[in-house]
């Protein structure tokens, strides 16, 4: 059973991940161009573009929390394991479990408490100042990075329980 649900999530994971790595990306090339033009405007034409902050700040909302499962599926985290090397094979594996395990749960807390910031910023109207563009959009999105993160490391868990069992 876990194996299936694990299979599932490999499957699936990839293919969202780099949807959302695209976006970011995306994202990041739309706000170099318009930073340049920005800078480029306020230099030589003393025109500098309103709402500048306002843009860099919600679209780096975007190039951080979307990217960031297809960098868990890359393994492209840094991870200490200096620590956990010295330990027998089946002592690092259930090691290794149950820090998959509380990063799973972190991650899980984190995603639900996005959630409800999003839900209390759309519910009180916040928008940006110069801007006036509504927050609760770009909540939802990080909201939905940090919850794809989190089904990577649940998809890893599950592998990583399921190969523990199968050694018994």
């Amino acid at each position: 059973m876990l194996g299936r649900v694990a299979n599932f999530l490999n499957k699936t994971l990839p293919h969202a991940s780099r949807f959302l790595n695209t976006i970011g990306v995306i994202t990041l090339v739309a706000m170099m161009i318009v930073i340049v033009v920005g800078v480029c405007t306020r230099r030589f034409f003393d025109l500098p573009i309103r709402g500048m902050r306002d843009i860099t700040i919600l679209g780096f909302s975007i190039v951080v929390f979307l990217p960031m499962a297809l960098c868990t599926l890359k393994g492209g985290h840094v991870s200490v394991d200096a620590f956990t090397n010295k330990f027998s094979k089946p002592l690092r594996a259930r090691v290794e479990a149950i820090i998959l395990f509380i990063t799973t749960a972190t991650l899980g807390l984190l995603t639900w408490q996005l959630f409800v910031l999003a839900l209390r910023t759309q519910a009180m109207g916040q928008t940006t100042k110069v801007l006036a563009i509504p927050m609760y959009p770009f909540l939802y999105l990080a909201t939905l990075g940090i919850l794809m993160m989190a089904l990577v490391y649940f998809a890893n868990l599950l592998v990583s329980v399921s190969s523990l069992v199968r050694r018994k």
